[in-house]
């Protein structure tokens, strides 16, 4: 039986044209990673499934393996999902939450490990990671970025920035309309690493999940570190409860920078 070939000259066209401008631009093309679109493809997935969780949240575990790539420990819902996936050099844990009233989406928080460019990896920069997560979503529709933060997590700088977007559900989903989805990041470097620190919920979930984030991050430590003995992560109770109440930036504010979508 033959197989018709499937003309993909226009494609290849397309893309010599994007070389040359790219060339003629002096812009440099960095190298492709493939365990970082692996790691948002896997996040997509898992969403898709639909793990049922819980949607309150009595007490917290921790988070810890034996693995030395996996150096970080951290506090999360015990009734949420983990999942964990290594690509080469590329950790991700993600604790997989409840869905959301229109059975839709998942609430999700994660940490995704992968290292910078003088170890292999392929961005050089923190500034680059956070500007390639911010022109990745720029074109999904109904963008809006809220806010975009720099200071500290520990003593390490961060920069922190919550975006919104419309996401085109499955048509076999029981409601398939869009559903607006809210992505808080926090981006830090830390040694040969950097370090994506997310949680991702419906819209109208954002509210109940921002407080659990927060817990997440503020007891977030790296085990093989001597910083975190003088600068510890980890809230004291009634300076939790105050963060708490106040509702501060998670990572702490240096400056902050408004932006508007045109």
């Amino acid at each position: 039986m033959s197989m018709s070939r499937i003309d993909d000259r226009e494609l290849h066209d397309l893309k010599r044209e994007w070389e040359r401008r790219r060339r003629a631009q002096g812009i440099v093309e960095p190298p492709t990673d493939l365990a970082e679109t692996t790691a948002e493809f896997r996040l997509r997935n898992l969403q898709q499934r639909g793990d049922n969780v819980p949607r309150d949240i009595r007490t917290y575990t921790l988070f810890q393996r034996a693995n030395p790539l996996w150096r970080f420990t951290f506090l999360y819902p015990d009734s949420w999902r983990v999942r964990e996936f290594e690509d080469g050099a590329h950790i991700q844990v993600v604790i997989l939450g409840p869905r959301d009233a229109r059975n839709q989406f998942n609430a999700a928080m994660a940490v995704h490990s992968f290292p910078n460019r003088a170890s292999g990896g392929k961005y050089a920069t923190l500034d680059q990671v956070i500007e390639t997560f911010r022109n990745s979503h720029k074109r999904s529709a109904g963008f809006q970025e809220h806010a975009l933060e720099h200071g500290f997590v520990g003593v390490h700088p961060a920069t922190e920035i919550v975006v919104e977007y419309t996401l085109a559900w499955r048509a076999d989903q029981p409601d398939p309309t869009p559903i607006a989805v809210i992505e808080h990041k926090i981006f830090l470097a830390r040694e040969s690493r950097f370090y994506e620190i997310s949680c991702s919920t419906a819209q109208s979930d954002y509210a109940t999940y921002a407080q659990p984030f927060r817990y997440f991050v503020n007891t977030l430590q790296w085990t093989d570190a001597t910083d975190a003995t003088t600068h510890p992560l980890i809230l004291l109770a009634d300076e939790f409860q105050a963060s708490v109440s106040s509702q501060p930036a998670l990572a702490l504010a240096e400056k902050r920078a408004e932006y508007k979508t045109p």
